[in-house]
């Protein structure tokens, strides 16, 4: 016999995950980042496998990829459009380091974003067209 409970909370994360990757795919197309299905199904992979984790918070979420040789990556950070620019990503970023202090952290962002990044203590360390590679200090 199946747990409802169980049911409901396996239903309600890949809801969850199916609306992070379709604004995962969506913000980065309009930031000029070309994503394609096998991105997708990639990072949907990681999530379904426990590689990579997805950060729900109201109104906001992080997808990130679990510690490996080269530290921690930070997929990606949605916040409401409402929500942005009062700090609440700010919040939901310093709130993963604080949980996962162990392994430095890695991203790459859009060339826009990387003030918001450098202000968390990130600092550039490849450079790519609009894309930037940051890793914590």
């Amino acid at each position: 016999m199946i747990d409802d409970t169980a049911a409901a909370a396996a239903t309600t994360a890949t809801a969850a995950a199916d609306l992070a990757l379709g604004l995962y795919a969506r913000e980065l197309n309009a930031q000029g980042v070309v994503t394609d299905a096998a991105d997708v199904a990639r990072l949907r992979f990681e999530l379904e496998s426990g590689a990579a984790v997805l950060w729900p918070r109201d109104q906001a979420f992080a997808i990130l990829r679990k510690p490996g040789s080269f530290g921690q990556v930070l997929c990606f950070v949605w916040v409401e459009p409402a929500r942005r620019r009062t700090g609440y990503g700010r919040r939901l970023v310093l709130e993963l380091l604080a949980q996962f202090p162990e392994y430095p952290w890695r991203l790459k962002c859009h060339v826009d974003q990387r003030a918001f990044f450098t202000r968390l203590g990130f600092r550039v360390v490849e450079r790519a067209g609009v894309l930037r590679e940051m890793q914590s200090r």
